[in-house]
């Protein structure tokens, strides 16, 4: 039976290896308790793969629905397969790599309560114990947040006592540290990923870290819907009373057609109309763009917030702090002309261009930190493609 699995493993045949598993459910059990001690010359013909279960032969070959099969059946395998590409990659930097929310293979084992793969990689490898995710928690950490703490979660904690393990409150962070986690925290918040590779919570101590993330992603979009209504309610009530108000009568000449006159309230003009349009036309345009731009982003913002889409990922989070920006933008626009057309000739035209400057360059220094922002993430993304493609190439190279 043991040499039909192995057989099945080599060759990538998926039903030839589920019949064998109906035929004997335990088979797979006799594989993780030492297969080649027990099978010496079973062992010895397998030599050339240097390798020791049917897992390993099916991860070499590359059969991935076998190792799925295989892990399905028997997950205590996944050691095995832990220990076999830590000591064929045998890279501290693979080892100690971070997911997208800032958590290492180390967070992961603790958030699974694996006790066994702790200690393996806590006494085998060279992992970091004090790694601290992009939340600002250790492994540590994660393992302490349950409140129903079991015989695992007592053994996680020891292990990681004993190697050094601290929580984030015991760690005294340097500068520079410090500013590397709150950059992390930022590139979490506010960047696009195509994938989704956040720690999924399995227990109550990691599920504690994405409910934070999940109220803060609803804290924002809360915030957003608030502001963008009071500023789609100011450019409306802005655009329909317009500053300086509207004519109140009609002057006409007396055959039908209006009167030019020197004085301001002598001049031609219609009910209704806005005064501000006519005492300064170019003004008033400028005035009236940067309003609808302001209205307009205000109801995009709240259209997209009702509309059922996924705005729960970053990439849209992203999108509608965009449109935020142009909004408020839009309104500082819309005051500073409003400002200057109200106010006498050369009273308030300094103060008028101060504010836009001061704008203008909180808006430059925004900008800039969010460019420098963005390329070290596809510095650090382009960093991690090629190690993913030099860690392919030596599996490769191992596996021929």
């Amino acid at each position: 039976m043991e040499r039909k699995i192995y057989e099945a493993a080599v060759e990538g045949s998926v039903i030839s290896l589920l019949n064998l598993l109906q035929e004997d459910p335990l088979v797979l059990d006799r594989f993780t308790a030492g297969n080649s001690n027990r099978k010496p010359k079973l062992a010895e013909e397998l030599e050339s793969w240097k390798l020791s279960s049917p897992l390993h032969i099916a991860t070499a070959e590359g059969y991935l629905d076998i190792v799925k099969i295989l892990l399905s059946v028997n997950s205590e395998i996944q050691l095995e397969i832990l220990k076999l590409l830590v000591e064929t990659i045998g890279d501290n930097l693979f080892l100690n790599s971070k997911d997208d929310d800032g958590n290492t293979i180390l967070h992961t084992a603790a958030a699974d309560k694996q006790v066994e793969v702790i200690e393996y990689l806590i006494i085998k490898t060279a992992i970091e114990v004090n790694a601290i995710n992009a939340y600002g928690f250790t492994a540590l950490d994660l393992s302490t947040q349950s409140s129903r703490k079991d015989k695992k979660d007592l053994q996680i904690v020891e292990l990681l006592r004993r190697s050094g393990a601290k929580h984030t409150k015991d760690i005294h962070l340097s500068a520079h540290e410090l500013g590397t986690t709150q950059i992390a925290r930022t590139l979490t918040s506010h960047e696009n990923h195509h994938t989704n590779n956040a720690l999924q919570p399995r227990n109550e101590g990691c599920g504690n870290v994405h409910e934070k993330k999940k109220d803060w992603v609803e804290k924002i979009s809360s915030t957003l819907m608030v502001v963008a209504s009071l500023i789609a309610t100011m450019a409306f009530q802005v655009a329909v009373n317009p500053p300086g108000g509207v004519w109140q009568d009609d002057i006409y000449q007396s055959g039908g057609s209006p009167t030019p006159s020197e004085s301001l309230y002598s001049h031609p003009h219609i009910a209704g109309y806005s005064i501000f349009a006519d005492k300064y036309p170019d003004g008033y345009g400028t005035f009236l763009i940067s309003d609808t731009t302001g209205f307009l982003a205000s109801l995009s913002i709240i259209l997209l917030l009702i509309s059922g889409l996924p705005i729960r990922r970053k990439f849209f989070m992203w999108i509608l702090m965009v449109i935020m920006w142009i909004a408020i933008s839009s309104m500082t626009v819309t005051y500073s002309v409003a400002i200057y057309a109200l106010s006498k000739s050369g009273t308030m035209s300094d103060a008028v261009f101060i504010v836009i400057s001061v704008w203008i360059g909180l808006m430059g220094l925004l900008l800039l930190m969010h460019i420098i922002l963005l390329i070290m993430k596809m510095i650090k993304y382009v960093e991690k493609s090629i190690r993913q493609l030099r860690r392919r190439r030596q599996l490769s190279g191992n596996t021929a």
